[in-house]
C-alpha cells in the first residue's frame, strides 16, 4: 500500500501499489492496459482509464462505434458485431446526364462539397451517425468514382418503415455508387443485422426507400436504386429518365427539404431560389454549396439556361403550377 513502508519485506517500499496510470498516445481519453504504471503519487502525462485495445487509433476506444472493418472498435473482444454494410447505388435527377450516364461533379470540381456532411446542419435526426467527415483527397478524385455529394443512408425497421434504426451519412458518386467516408468501401451501418428497409435521402431531392426489407450484414448487400427492375416504395416514387442510358432517379427539386415538391403556395420551392438570389433581380447569381441550387452545378441561378426555377416545375407536372409531388418515404 501507498505508506512509504516497506509492508512486503522485499526491500522496496510501495511497490506494486497505488493508482493505475496510462499512457494515450492517441488522445482518445483511454489508455492501453498493457502500458499501466501503478504510482502513489499522480504522473504527469498519464491518465487513468485504460481500456483501450489499440493507443494508435483514436476512434477505437470502450465508446467506440463498431464498424465492419475487421477490427474489434469498441475494445470489447469482439469483430464486427452490430455492423452491416450495405452497397447502395442511386442517381439524383439533377446532376445527372442521360448521354454519358454518370451525374456531372460540378460542386466537388468547384471545390464546394464540404470535408463534414451536411445534413447535421439542415436539422436531421441522426440515429447512430451524424458528424462524418471525409477528406481533401477522397474529393480530389476524378472520374466516374468522382464525388457528386453527400447523401443519407438509412435502414428501417421491417415490421414499422416509419422507424428509422440506424443512418449515416456517405458520399456519392458520379457512377451512382454510394460509398463511405474514404471514397472505397461500402457503407458501415451501426445496427444489428437482420431485415431492414433501406432508404436513400438528399438535401435537395426527395428521398427513395425499397419496397421490401433486405437482409442486411456485415457482408455488404447491392441494392440498385438506379434501375426499375430494384421497386421502391410507392407510386412514382423516383423519375423515369429517358436518353443514351436511361435511368431511374431521385426527383429533383424538395429545396426546402419538407419530403414534396412545391411550385407555388405556401412552403413551395421555387421562392427560396429568387429569394437568394437577392430577391428583387431574377437574373442575379449567387455561387455556393446551396439547397436551392437544384443541379447541383455550384449556381444558383433562376432565369436563364440551366436555371434552378424550371426543374421545380418540371418535378410537379410541367403545366399546371399548383401541383404537389409527394414523397414516397413514410
Amino acid at each position: 500500500m501507498c505508506n512509504g513502508i516497506d509492508d512486503d519485506c522485499d526491500g522496496t517500499v510501495d511497490d506494486n501499489a497505488g493508482t493505475a496510470y496510462y499512457p494515450d498516445l492517441d488522445g482518445d481519453g483511454y489508455g492501453a492496459d498493457d502500458a499501466l504504471v501503478l504510482s502513489c503519487t499522480p504522473v504527469p502525462g498519464l491518465i487513468t482509464t485504460g481500456g483501450d485495445c489499440n493507443d494508435s487509433d483514436p476512434v477505437v476506444n470502450p465508446l467506440g462505434t463498431e464498424r465492419c472493418n475487421g477490427l474489434d472498435d469498441d475494445c470489447d473482444g469482439t469483430v464486427d458485431e452490430d455492423c452491416v454494410l450495405v452497397d447502395v447505388k442511386v442517381f439524383l435527377e439533377g446532376p445527372y446526364d442521360p448521354s454519358t450516364g454518370l451525374m456531372d461533379d460540378g460542386l466537388r470540381a468547384l471545390g464546394l462539397v464540404p470535408t463534414t456532411e451536411p445534413y447535421t446542419g439542415l436539422g436531421y435526426v441522426h440515429v447512430g451517425g451524424g458528424g462524418e467527415t471525409t477528406t481533401p483527397v477522397v474529393l480530389a478524385a476524378s472520374g466516374p468514382d468522382a464525388v457528386v455529394d453527400w447523401v443519407v443512408l438509412e435502414l428501417r425497421l421491417d415490421v414499422d418503415p416509419t422507424i428509422v434504426v440506424a443512418s449515416r451519412c456517405a458520399l456519392l458518386q458520379r457512377d451512382g455508387d454510394v460509398v463511405d467516408t474514404d471514397g472505397i468501401n461500402p457503407v458501415s451501418l451501426s445496427t444489428s443485422p437482420g431485415d431492414r428497409f433501406i432508404a436513400v435521402r438528399h438535401r435537395n431531392h426527395l428521398g427513395v426507400m425499397t419496397a421490401v426489407p433486405f437482409v442486411v450484414s456485415n457482408s455488404a448487400l447491392e441494392v440498385d436504386l438506379r434501375t426499375a427492375l430494384e421497386e421502391t416504395f410507392g407510386i412514382g416514387s423516383r423519375r423515369s429518365i429517358s436518353g443514351t442510358f436511361p435511368a431511374m432517379a431521385l426527383w429533383m427539386g424538395d429545396v426546402n427539404g419538407d419530403d414534396d415538391i412545391r411550385y407555388t403556395g405556401p412552403q413551395n420551392d421555387r421562392d427560396p431560389v429568387l429569394f437568394i438570389i437577392g430577391g428583387s433581380v431574377p437574373t442575379n447569381t449567387v455561387s455556393g454549396y446551396f439547397p436551392e441550387d437544384v443541379n447541383l452545378d455550384g449556381t444558383v441561378k433562376y432565369t436563364g439556361p440551366r436555371n434552378d426555377r424550371d426543374p421545380i416545375l418540371q418535378s410537379v407536372g410541367g403545366s399546371v403550377p399548383t401541383n404537389v409531388k409527394e414523397g414516397s418515404v413514410p
